[in-house]
């Protein structure tokens, strides 16, 4: 699921995004005020693709790399060699049903956090 995501996102393949979401996803953002994120949750398919679209469009360059993260599978996003961002994914029926990022720079601190540093 994550590498047909990562897929998806780097080809801008819009009707792959869609078939691969949740009618029903919900995207939840955290900037903490300090960089722009969606102050409330975007719900649906189509609400959460024209907001990655937007998002792909505004940060071109941005890389997926995908990681294990404490609550799940998900990715780091890396822009110019240095993180900007988390995504935490959750999948449902083998279709992405939640996506959880964060942005906000106090809460992403070093890469990868030193808990993960020995794994």
């Amino acid at each position: 699921m994550l590498a047909a995501f990562t897929a998806a996102s780097a080809d801008g393949d819009l009707a792959e995004l869609v078939h691969l979401l949740d009618p029903r996803i919900v995207l939840r953002s955290d900037g903490g005020g300090a960089v722009p994120a969606a102050r409330k949750p975007v719900y649906g398919h189509e609400r959460v693709v024209t907001l990655l679209s937007w998002l792909a469009r505004r940060y071109a360059g941005v890389r997926l790399e995908p990681v294990l993260l404490a609550g799940g599978h998900g990715f780091v996003l890396e822009l110019d060699g240095a993180v900007c961002g988390v995504i935490g994914v959750e999948v449902a029926d083998g279709r992405i049903a939640e996506l959880n990022l964060v942005v906000n720079p106090a809460k992403l601190g070093p890469w990868p956090p030193s808990s993960a540093a020995g794994s």
